[in-house]
């Protein structure tokens, strides 16, 4: 083996050992990146829930951030009464509980409206919907 050969050697370990910090400043770069992304994600996603659950119980979604916890608590409280209306109606098919179940979860209205039907009037109008 020649000294030169030693010498290609040596340059080819060198520019090994410079490839080696390049590709690992990169990662470190990219991993920064992800981390980020994740963050970002994940409030994202928080944001997002808040919204569907305003949704949820009947709120557009930019009035829901500004909705106290009293009134979420209330919104709760009328859609427990109505379940509970609507669980005593035992002589209802399985189709005319979901059809008004979703319209109840959807929209206060709906619950305020239900509540305030005559008791007389209930079955009339979860048959009819």
């Amino acid at each position: 083996m020649s000294n030169e050969d030693c010498g290609n050697s040596r340059d080819e370990n060198q520019g090994q050992s410079s490839m080696s910090k390049k590709s690992k400043r990169k990662r470190e770069v990219l991993n920064d990146i992800m981390s980020s992304f994740k963050e970002a994600y994940v409030e994202n996603l928080k944001r997002r829930n808040d919204i569907l659950e305003g949704r949820l119980f009947g709120f557009p979604s930019g009035e829901f951030s500004e909705i106290s916890s009293k009134e979420r608590d209330y919104a709760d409280e009328d859609l427990n009464k109505c379940i509970k209306i609507l669980n005593s109606m035992v002589d209802i098919d399985d189709k005319a509980y979901t059809k008004v179940l979703k319209q109840l979860v959807a929209d206060t209205t709906w619950r305020k409206a239900f509540l305030c039907i005559p008791e007389s009037r209930r079955r009339g109008f979860v048959n009819n919907l």
